[in-house]
Order: C-alpha cells, then sequence, then structure tokens
C-alpha cells in the first residue's frame, strides 16, 4: 500500500506557528506502521537541526501524494 507521510512541526511558544515537512520518499517502506516508524526517525533528524521547534503530529495517509504538474 503506497502512503504519503507529513510531519507538522510547530514553533516553540508560538503553537499556532506551524509547518508542514512532507518528505520525498519512504526509502521501501510500505504500510502505515512503517510510515510512522519512518516519520519518527525522521522527525528525530529535523527536530535535531530546528531545536527551536517540537514535533506536532506525524500522519500516514494512504495513497498517492497529490499531483503538482499542470497536466
Amino acid at each position: 500500500m503506497l502512503v504519503t507521510l507529513s510531519l507538522v512541526f510547530c514553533l516553540i511558544g508560538q503553537p499556532d506557528y506551524c509547518q508542514t515537512v512532507k518528505p520525498d520518499a519512504l526509502d521501501g517502506w510500505s504500510g502505515l506502521t512503517a510510515c510512522v516508524l519512518r516519520g519518527q526517525q525522521l522527525a528525530t533528524y529535523w527536530l535535531a537541526d530546528h531545536p527551536k521547534w517540537k514535533l506536532d503530529r506525524i500522519r500516514c495517509t494512504p495513497g498517492n501524494p497529490p499531483r503538482t504538474d499542470d497536466i
């Protein structure tokens, strides 16, 4: 099953200031459980580089990400 991963991070002390990070691929991971585990791993790396932020949520959505081209 194809799964789209989204990580939502919020600035510490400013819970209304958040951003969504969508990694390009899950490198062979498939399924919702694998998505959550990979999301936790990627969030740890991201937070190490962005200490003023905190993880708000990990979202794993079944299906392909929406297309961004104009076809």
